[in-house]
């Protein structure tokens, strides 16, 4: 003999064995379903935030303080600055070549 629940269908039969008490249940059930699941791992630590590749170098305590100054009174970062030399010195360094 079948239920006159079971003529409701799977997921309706299960709301109403459930009974109105339990409306967190429901709402689970009907967007749970239809959230899709992301295939991509997520990667940990930082998100990449620039293109170039990130170079460390040791520099004495006595350039760090001019490059700083430099910095304030141009009104720039210190890797700005840094980089800007840089580029001036192989610039230089074309010219003689």
């Amino acid at each position: 003999m079948l239920h006159s629940w079971f003529a409701l269908g799977l997921r309706r039969c299960y709301q109403h064995r459930r009974g109105p008490l339990n409306r967190v249940g429901q709402v689970f059930s009907v967007y749970g379903n239809s959230m899709k699941r992301s295939s991509a791992k997520k990667r940990i630590g930082r998100p990449p935030t620039g293109v170039d590749p990130m170079t460390s170098v040791r520099v004495p305590k006595s350039d760090l303080d001019m490059i700083d100054k430099l910095a304030r009174d141009q009104k720039k970062t210190s890797s700005e600055i840094m980089r800007q030399l840089i580029a001036e010195a192989m610039d230089a360094r074309r010219r003689r070549n």
